[in-house]
């Protein structure tokens, strides 16, 4: 299959983040932890936001040069900041991408890559989501009108 029909049927395969419980894009225990931690939320998803963006650049400078060490590590790192807040699909992702970097293949991971994108995306989402939840866990209607603008 070509790899833009695997980014197709990866793309169709997944709906948008405002329509999918938090519990889908954050796991359940981490979820519980992050909403008691809702007052530094907005620095932990800068943060989040500044050093995942500077992976995804740097595996795209990676997979152009071939730099196979590189990609792994950068996909490395996507995958810890995932985890430690919860996005599990996010990280499994990327430990497909390193892996793929510890063997050398930097060619053809456009559609992984658009997948990594796509899940950082929700995850952003998600987190901003919870950030703005009421203290009663109620999602304010206002925040859930606007997606994250993360380009």
């Amino acid at each position: 299959m070509s790899e833009d029909a695997e980014l197709s049927i990866a793309q169709s395969a997944r709906e948008p983040s405002d329509y999918l419980p938090l519990g889908e894009i954050v796991s359940p225990t981490h979820l519980e932890e992050l909403r008691s931690m809702r007052d530094i939320l907005p620095v932990l998803l800068a943060t989040l936001h500044s050093d995942v963006s500077e992976c995804i650049d740097a595996i795209r400078t990676a997979a152009g040069t071939g730099d196979s060490n590189a990609l792994a590590r950068s996909a490395h790192g996507i995958a810890g900041a995932a985890g430690s807040v919860g996005g599990l699909r996010l990280a499994e992702l990327c430990r497909q991408l390193e892996q793929r970097g510890r063997i050398g293949a930097t060619e053809d991971i456009g559609a992984l890559l658009a997948l990594i994108e796509t899940e950082f995306r929700f995850l952003c989402d998600a987190l901003e989501r919870i950030s703005n939840e009421s203290a009663n866990g109620v999602l304010p209607r206002e925040a859930n009108t606007e997606p994250l603008n993360i380009s």
